[in-house]
């Protein structure tokens, strides 16, 4: 399986929660779509980042707010998404952003060859941060 999709709810300027998705790689993706994990707060407004059909997460931009209050807030997300007979080549797609821009912009991008298999992140009422492993 690979991540397809982070699909949530923003609440005042700040992404509230994550809910995760993925599907599995057998070429062409022709397996359903699963729900794997949630984090934080769901009475926000919804948003929803997925990839194109076919393709599968390898990257995502976060905007944060700082280090004050510490932690500082998730303001904004979006995902870079290429296909799986592609992962060396360029990004495929950027989906979103999702949410409000902030003063601190971080790229998370996997290495070449590889595509995010878990997303994780810190979290009380509202997203403070997110990491990516890829394989």
């Amino acid at each position: 399986h690979a991540v397809t999709a982070i699909r949530g709810t923003m609440l005042f300027g700040a992404i509230e929660g994550i809910n995760v998705y993925a599907k599995p790689l057998n070429y062409p993706m022709a397996g359903g779509e699963v729900f794997v994990a949630t984090a934080g707060g769901t009475i926000g407004t919804p948003y929803d980042l997925s990839c194109p059909a076919s393709m599968v997460m390898t990257g995502a931009t976060i905007h944060l707010t700082g280090y004050t209050p510490s932690p500082g807030e998730l303001t904004q997300l979006s995902i870079d998404c290429k296909t799986p007979t592609d992962l060396s080549g360029p990004v495929g797609a950027t989906v979103g952003p999702a949410g409000t821009p902030s003063s601190f912009s971080f790229p998370l991008a996997c290495p070449a060859g590889k595509k995010v298999i878990v997303v994780q992140g810190q979290v009380s009422s509202v997203m403070h941060g997110l990491g990516l492993l890829c394989r």
